[in-house]
């Protein structure tokens, strides 16, 4: 560059300098310990800044903006010798590059650090495929970067070299497109017994969702925080903190993994996700998923059905999978569930983990995942949130709450049955006052309230309280029946049957409250019949209700919980304000114990926060 006469006593560094259209605005090669800095590569038709073959460079405060491929691109040739470190690339800025922002896929043991890359492969003009913001091949290091929008994978790694993804950030990813990850690595059958190594640790993933618009096949909805693909294996994946994303972290067609200490908060599908759909070997195997703590959540539509029926969808802590044992492949040396902390802050629900096998899918509740898993733990409630708010007509069963003893109630016992017993209890732990303690010896016998009326097609709630015995391990409750007074007792809800997301069975001592809505489709005369499916144990019944629904809010997440983040740069402060909760709000926190506002966190901590005062607390 050579500068008129009239303008050599300037500053040639505040000059504006407008070139014709390149390919690669800077291309550098074949040259080791090179440093560019505080330059910027804007408009290329392809790259930004191109390194080949430039082993020990440094790159850093620089910007790469609007090229229509890469940002800043690193290649190699040649195998670096042992021991030789790749370029670095640091403090960058990268904004609106079309296929990566940063791509270091082609090259050996590049670090890319404390870089900010937003808007990659997200702008409409960039027709070449989108790919990832940042992408590093064996023995990358990504560390402490932040990641702002991406139209595919947020950060993609190799397995192999002892790879590192550590601190960094990452929000809006999968933007345009799914199957997709945050953090993401694909090894694919040829690398399936290739040595691996790999930490990912101490990454903040924030929200993201599925991009649906054209999307087909089983991948639609797959958009993963953390994603560890085909033939992925001998991996680390620890103290990693995801929130609102669809899925937490998932192992698909990935052995040796250790997933533990990790946060999973608000998923919309599941927290953690495990299977292999592979058929020709166990190519899940060895994993070890430990001492996570998930907060999965229960969403109300916002609109109601025609019929003015709430429906739920309810997120699973859990999801296995595996093509040819199914649940048989949950055990010691193969893959296992332990100590993992469930915080169910919406009650106690029955699609808790969900199990694929050669014969289909089915849920189960906890109970059940804890009896294919003896090492986890039970959930933990220590708040309750209802997923809308409900305005309710007039109380329709007389004597729910039993302060009248049995005044009210009458029963049937089938006398080819043995055991059959009721007993009126003036208090019990877990009952609010009175309540009755039931013994079934067959699955006929029952408990009946008066009858009452129903408001035929309109919707009503059911609900009630059951306290379970510690001597018995799991106890199960009858399907909720709301009958006709008179033979043939016939079950008044509609052909849409109930719609809730409580359990209906109980682990040993546990109190278990359920909730179902259904439509009537006659006026009654109406009763409750009350069952249980465990025979020859006693539970004790509390707090029946029948009310119609008159209508009901849906609550968002925000309603009831908020993430205090700070930077990793610096603590902050975190009143009513910067929560988006409203003045004078209380909070407490995961423990259930109050937290007293403004909080002040330390750099790079986070807390998940419950609002005390929400209108959707119970």
């Amino acid at each position: 560059l050579m500068a008129p006469a009239t303008g050599s006593d300037t500053d040639i560094n505040l000059a504006l300098i407008e070139g014709s259209v390149r390919d690669v605005a800077l291309s550098l090669s074949q040259r080791s310990r090179l440093v560019v800095r505080d330059l910027g590569f804007s408009a290329a038709r392809e790259t930004g800044l191109l390194l080949s073959d430039t082993a020990g460079a440094v790159v850093s405060r620089s910007s790469a903006s609007d090229n229509a491929l890469s940002g800043m691109r690193v290649e190699q040739t040649t195998t670096l010798p042992p021991g030789a470190s790749g370029p670095t690339l640091s403090d960058n800025t990268l904004a609106g590059n079309g296929r990566y922002g940063i791509d270091a896929v082609y090259a050996e043991r590049v670090t890319v650090s404390r870089n900010r890359v937003a808007a990659t492969g997200t702008a409409p003009q960039h027709q070449a495929s989108v790919l990832a913001a940042i992408g590093t091949g064996s023995g990358g290091r990504v560390e402490d970067n932040i990641v702002d929008g991406a139209g595919y994978v947020g950060i993609s790694f190799s397995g192999q070299g002892a790879s590192v993804v550590n601190g960094n950030t990452v929000m809006g990813y999968c933007a345009r497109l799914s199957d997709c990850g945050a953090i993401y690595t694909w090894q694919g059958r040829a690398n399936a017994l290739v040595p691996q190594s790999a930490h990912i640790e101490g990454n903040r993933i924030l929200a993201a969702r599925a991009q649906l618009e054209g999307a087909v096949s089983g991948g639609r909805e797959v958009v993963a925080g953390i994603y560890l693909d085909d033939f992925s294996h001998s991996m680390v994946v620890r103290g990693n903190l995801v929130v609102g994303a669809p899925i937490g972290i998932f192992l698909h067609n990935a052995s040796k993994i250790t997933v533990e200490a990790n946060r999973i908060w608000l998923p919309t599908l599941v927290a953690l996700w495990a299977e292999t759909d592979q058929r020709d070997g166990d190519w899940l195997s060895g994993n070890v998923l430990r001492l996570n703590e998930i907060v999965p959540l229960v969403r109300a539509e916002a609109a109601a059905a025609a019929d003015g029926l709430p429906k739920f969808a309810t997120s699973q802590a859990f999801w296995f999978g595996h093509a040819i044992d199914g649940d048989a492949a949950l055990a010691a040396g193969r893959n296992t569930f332990a100590d993992n902390r469930v915080v169910q802050l919406q009650g106690a629900v029955a699609e808790h983990a969900m199990l694929r096998g050669p014969a289909g899918h089915r849920f189960v509740d906890a109970v059940q995942w804890q009896s294919l898993n003896a090492a986890e733990l039970k959930p933990l409630r220590p708040a309750r949130f209802d997923a809308a708010s409900l305005l309710l007509g007039p109380e329709l069963v007389a004597d729910g709450g039993f302060d009248g003893g049995m005044a009210s109630w009458s029963s049937y016992h089938d006398t080819s049955g043995k055991g059959f017993a009721l007993q009126p209890l003036s208090a019990l732990p877990g009952c609010i006052g009175a309540c009755v303690r039931m013994t079934a010896g067959h699955p006929g016998d029952l408990l009946a309230s008066a009858s009452f009326a129903l408001r035929p097609d309109r919707p009503h709630v059911y609900r009630w309280t059951a306290v379970l015995p510690a001597s018995v391990a799991v106890v199960g409750i009858g399907w909720p029946y709301i009958s006709s007074d008179t033979t043939p007792w016939d079950n008044l809800a509609d052909a849409a049957g109930y719609s809730g997301y409580g359990p209906r069975r109980g682990g040993a001592g546990e109190t278990v409250s359920n909730e179902v809505f259904f439509i009537a489709k006659a006026p009654g005369p109406a009763r409750v019949h009350w069952q249980l499916e465990t025979l020859g144990t006693p539970v004790a019944l509390d707090n029946v209700s029948v009310r119609e629904l008159i209508s009901h809010t849906a609550a968002t997440a925000a309603d009831w919980t908020a993430l205090a983040a700070a930077p990793a740069q610096a603590a902050r402060s975190f009143g009513c304000a910067e929560l988006g909760w409203p003045a004078g709000c209380s909070a407490i926190g995961l423990d259930g114990q109050p937290v007293p506002l403004p909080l002040l966190l330390a750099a790079r901590t986070e807390r998940l926060l419950l609002r005390a005062d929400s209108p959707f607390r119970r």
